[in-house]
């Protein structure tokens, strides 16, 4: 699966978020990382930096978890201008309500997502790296509109919040994701 999003990625210049907990992965295809944990950024790199000299010690201890980290693929050379932004956080709040009592009230919420902003590139693979529970699918929930969020999601220029329901319809269309083992996740026929 990964040799195919790369392969498109390079025909087609699509964006690509990976949501993982295997630093190998991120090593090998992430341009850019973030580390979560506990809902909120940890630290936010490109990939060659965080792997050579990672700032927070939560990332510190993350890699040094990993036996042995490979070298990655060949990353081009930078560029003077930034490529087009495709995707942008910013302030992102995801709350999920826990419900209780007699009456089944909201008794509080879970904060699964806390603050998270972040640009990505065209042409860009991006990871989101944490533990499990830390936030990372729910960030990609959040933005092709499958759980609700406060904060500002932008994606190809256009604010989810502000879109209709035809709108949101053909930005799903755009926007997809595809699961860690796609054939446990979606319908074979």
């Amino acid at each position: 699966v990964l040799d195919l999003l790369r392969d498109l990625q390079r025909e087609t210049g699509t964006a690509i978020i990976l949501i993982t907990h295997d630093m190998g992965v991120v090593a090998e295809m992430a341009d850019r990382v973030i580390v979560m944990r506990h809902g909120e950024m940890v630290e936010q790199a490109a990939a060659v930096d965080l792997f050579h000299a990672p700032q927070a010690q939560y990332t510190r201890d993350l890699l040094a978890a990993v036996p042995r980290m490979g070298q990655g693929r060949a990353r081009p050379a930078p560029t003077t201008s930034a490529p087009e932004t495709v995707a942008q956080l910013r302030d992102v709040v995801v709350r999920f309500p826990l419900k209780g009592g007699v009456l089944g009230h909201t008794t509080h919420f879970v904060h699964a997502v806390e603050g998270v902003s972040l640009d990505l590139r065209r042409g860009e693979t991006f990871a989101l790296v944490g533990e499990s529970g830390c936030g990372k699918s729910t960030i990609a929930k959040a933005m092709v509109g499958l759980v609700p969020h406060q904060g500002r999601i932008e994606i190809a220029g256009q604010v989810l919040s502000d879109l209709n329901q035809s709108a949101q319809k053909e930005m799903r269309r755009r926007v997809q994701m595809v699961f860690q083992d796609p054939m446990a996740a979606l319908d074979p026929r």
